[in-house]
Formats: C-alpha cells, sequence, structure tokens
C-alpha cells in the first residue's frame, strides 16, 4: 500500500474529512486530496505532523528523498505532468 493510501484509510477510520485534516495541517484540502491520489508527497515535517495527527507513523521510503523534502518519481515531484498525461 502506497503512502497515499495508508493516508486514505487512516484518514477514513479516524472519521475526518479532508477538509477537517486540511485544517488541522494548515493547507487546502487539495493538497490532501493530491497526497491521497499519489500526485505528490508530502513534506518530512508535514508527514510527521500527519503522523501526530492520525496516530500513525508514515514514512515517504527512500530517507534520502525525505531528507530533502521530494519523492524519488518523477511525476511526484511535479503534479501537473501526472495531470498532463491524461489529457488525450
Amino acid at each position: 500500500m502506497d503512502l497515499g493510501q495508508q493516508l486514505r484509510v487512516t484518514r477514513k477510520q479516524r472519521n475526518m474529512t479532508q477538509a477537517y485534516l486540511a485544517q488541522r495541517l494548515g493547507v487546502q484540502p487539495i493538497v490532501i486530496d493530491r497526497w491521497e491520489g499519489a500526485l505528490c508527497d508530502p513534506t518530512p515535517d508535514q508527514l510527521k505532523e500527519l503522523g501526530r495527527i492520525l496516530d500513525r507513523p508514515f514514512n515517504l521510503g527512500n530517507q534520502a528523498d525525505a531528507d530533502r523534502g521530494m519523492a524519488s518519481v518523477g511525476h511526484r515531484f511535479w503534479p501537473w505532468r501526472a495531470v498532463a498525461r491524461y489529457r488525450r
């Protein structure tokens, strides 16, 4: 299960909406949707805060990339590339 799926499942288990979680984190609800849809990843600080709010540890996987605050997959760092591939 990837990070986005883990976030969605955990958030729903805690009976939280994307809007409520976004408010707690200080981000827009669309950001939560993008994280859950694997279009981009949270920064390491946001990931720690998510873990605190949802009472569950999360990991980006590649620690070197997590230290830089970006994902190792190109379309996750540049979300508009992921959107562009669906326009046909």
